[in-house]
């Protein structure tokens, strides 16, 4: 699958060039050679790691070493401590951090479900380091960035004096100072190379006894011991945990069944989880989704107009409707539903596999869904989650699948879905759209009956992967059709072609007397409503 560049997203800096691991002396976690090649490969190709580095480096100046120490954390199975005496000062903050970390009863939770897992390693990692960047005061960032420039400073001093005494002690060798050049350590006389030590030796002494008996950083100290008492890292990561949970059966609701998941490249799962965090609507309309698909999955078999079938054998999939009934026993207990949605994510689920004893009969599927103004709320998102849900069992079957969005006059887009490939950027990208205008019935139907080549005047210009296809239109039907709109529907009805629709929070008056059927949807919109309407709907479409 090709780099998906999402809508609203800012364009993709370029990965940072000359990129250096923090040295090991600045980190806190021991790096086997393999943690580190699989880090280095991830923070030199990603453009989303630069981002976030770039992001929160002004808060946290040691974001280097704090991320691969995170990274780290949720990525190596048995985690383990670098010596204490081997840790730079200016980390001291990251151990704090990693302390509060490990010590979370959430980490020990989160932690076996995505160790030895680079890409989720990371989303974790991305997604907790922005939270806890996100939470630090305008005080506590402005002592961090002091702390930082103090210890700076100290180890320049104390490097030149180090490198002063190896001279004194003859450990390294001297040379001829030129007439224009400057006093260096390699080329002052011994009384000059003590004289500076002594002067090296009284300016650390006052840097230090001026920093530490600062007032303002003494209060900054305490307010960042106080911050990282107050910051609450278990829920933080309690919240990550069920969000990428949530996530992984989202990308497995907006895929198809060969797993689309696997094949995105870091950048896109990164952006995706990035997205799905921060979009309440997208996870919204994603959990009606994945509620209504799988509502609606219990009469797959009637999506292909019932050939009949006959069990083949039994194979790994995530085909719910052929799952061996043991497997169901994963989502009796809390502790192994996660371990369900895993291996359904992974498609590692042991079901029946069928064979046809007959050729079915598919069809097309276009979908047509409201955007005007007053479908805003939860009318657009159980609008998008019902025509989703039918994409996706329509895709599922083999069958090409349309979906149209529309509002005023002029406001339209349609996105097309291959049978059984993903389209994720299609599907993300109604999932974050609206137009928000009025509302024109007659240009997206009309768009719809061309795309299905079919009436009396026998449009050859209609898309052949639609020929008499299903048209499905979800709305609130607050506006009415034109005569020659509803002329036209007629004539393609003689030819085979359906309409129906789903009339979203009100009655059906607008499509009662064209449609081939309607149906009143108020009852999906109350979230405490299973929606049981669901596989009737795509029974009778279908």
């Amino acid at each position: 699958m090709a780099s998906m560049h999402l809508r609203n997203s800012a364009p993709e800096p370029e990965p940072k060039e000359g990129f250096h691991l923090p040295p090991r002396e600045s980190r806190w976690l021991y790096a086997s050679p393999h943690d580190t090649f699989v880090w280095e490969r991830a923070r030199r190709s990603s453009a989303r790691l630069e981002d976030l580095a770039s992001e929160v480096g002004p808060k946290i100046p040691t974001a280097e070493s704090l991320m691969m120490d995170l990274f780290c954390a949720f990525y190596r199975y048995d985690v383990q401590w670098e010596p204490v005496n081997a840790s730079d000062p200016t980390v001291e903050v990251d151990r704090a951090i990693l302390d509060r970390v490990l010590t979370s009863p959430s980490y020990h939770r989160l932690h076996p479900g995505i160790a030895g897992d680079d890409e989720d390693a990371i989303m974790v990692l991305d997604a907790f380091t922005r939270a806890f960047a996100a939470s630090l005061d305008p005080e506590v960032v402005e002592f961090l960035g002091a702390e930082m420039s103090f210890h700076n400073e100290k180890q320049q001093l104390e490097s030149e004096a180090s490198t002063l005494q190896e001279l004194i002690e003859g450990k390294v060798r001297p040379r001829r100072r030129e007439p224009s050049e400057q006093p260096t350590p390699e080329t002052m006389n011994v009384a000059e190379r003590r004289a500076r030590l002594a002067e090296l030796a009284s300016e650390i002494e006052e840097l230090e006894h001026a920093h530490h008996t600062n007032s303002k950083v003494r209060r900054a100290r305490a307010e960042l011991r106080q911050h990282l008492d107050d910051a609450d890292v278990p829920g933080t990561l309690e919240e990550i945990a069920r969000s990428l949970d949530d996530f992984h059966r989202a990308m497995a609701v907006w895929g198809s069944e060969d797993g689309p998941e696997d094949d995105l490249p870091l950048e896109d799962r990164l952006e995706l989880f990035r997205l799905y965090l921060s979009d309440p609507r997208l996870r919204r309309v994603t959990d009606l989704l994945g509620r209504t698909r799988f509502n609606a999955s219990g009469t797959h078999s009637t999506l292909t107009r019932a050939a009949p079938v006959q069990i083949a054998g039994l194979a790994l999939g995530d085909d719910l409707t052929a799952l061996v009934p043991t497997e169901a026993v994963w989502l009796t207990d809390a502790d192994t539903e996660r371990e369900f949605y895993r291996r359904y994510a992974e498609h590692e689920l042991l079901v029946r596999t069928y064979e046809m004893k007959g050729e079915p009969s598919r069809g097309p599927v276009v979908v047509l869904v409201d955007e005007s103004s007053s479908m805003d709320g939860e009318r657009e998102l159980m609008a998008k989650a019902i025509g989703l849900a039918i994409i996706s069992i329509a895709r599922f079957d083999g069958r090409n699948a349309a979906l149209i969005e529309f509002s005023s006059h002029g406001q339209q887009r349609t996105t097309h879905f291959e049978p059984g490939e993903a389209n994720l950027e299609g599907v993300v990208g109604l999932l974050t759209h609206f137009y928000g205008g009025g509302t024109d019935f007659d240009a997206p139907i009309l768009a719809a009956l061309k795309l299905t080549g079919t009436g009396s005047v026998r449009d050859q210009s209609g898309d052949e992967r639609y020929r008499q296809a299903d048209v499905i239109i979800i709305s609130d039907g607050e506006a009415p059709l034109e005569a020659m709109t509803i002329e036209l529907i007629k004539r393609h009805r003689e030819d085979g072609v359906r309409l129906f629709a789903i009339c979203v929070g009100v009655d059906d008056k607008t499509f009662r007397d064209v449609a081939t059927r309607t149906w009143p949807l108020a009852d999906l919109l109350a979230e405490e409503k299973d929606p049981s309407l669901v596989p009737a709907l795509v029974e009778a479409i279908h």
